[in-house]
């Protein structure tokens, strides 16, 4: 068995979120890789692996991967690949609904999300990441624990005004 090789691909500045911790000074789409670009890198990392002897495990995330428009055609172009062992994707939660867990559950080798929260309570979290989010990703983690189809990571950005949530 190949050893996998973990890759986080971060594929746009796009975001809905402007959060406090956020290292982004440019939330547009000017920079980002259209399709073509987007299947290039895809080609060169596939390549890669092969001549390493690797598998790959790629981890989608922006900004907002939900946000770019060609999210789907990667996901199923690399969700075809047998260099491909798995694919996660990195969110914030906030464009998860039904329809999305559905789609995204026809991607076979999409077995991780990991969704941010900043907070154990809406006062902490939404003073982070903005007003009303903190409910928001709570009915997006339950609608894709009721798919049962993924493993769900929650993602915690360790700062003065959370580290007291932590063990919550």
């Amino acid at each position: 068995m190949k050893e996998p090789f973990y890759i986080q691909w971060h594929i746009t500045n796009t975001c809905n979120l402007r959060c406090q911790h956020c290292y982004q000074d440019d939330f547009s789409r000017t920079h980002d890789l259209g399709w073509s670009g987007l299947k290039e890198v895809s080609d060169t990392i596939l390549e890669a692996m092969d001549a390493w002897g690797r598998t790959a495990c790629i981890h989608l995330t922006g900004g907002e991967p939900l946000l770019k428009p060609e999210i789907f055609p990667l996901l199923d172009y690399l969700n075809q690949k047998t260099t491909v062992e798995e694919l996660g994707l990195i969110t914030n939660g906030l464009c998860i609904d039904r329809k999305m867990v559905k789609r995204l559950s026809l991607f076979s080798k999409l077995a991780k999300i990991k969704v941010s929260l900043d907070g154990a309570d809406a006062e902490t979290n939404d003073v982070i990441r903005g007003k009303g989010v903190f409910e928001k990703v709570l009915e997006s983690l339950s609608l894709l624990k009721a798919e049962q189809r993924f493993e769900i990571i929650l993602m915690f950005t360790l700062m003065k005004e959370n580290y007291r949530n932590l063990p919550s």
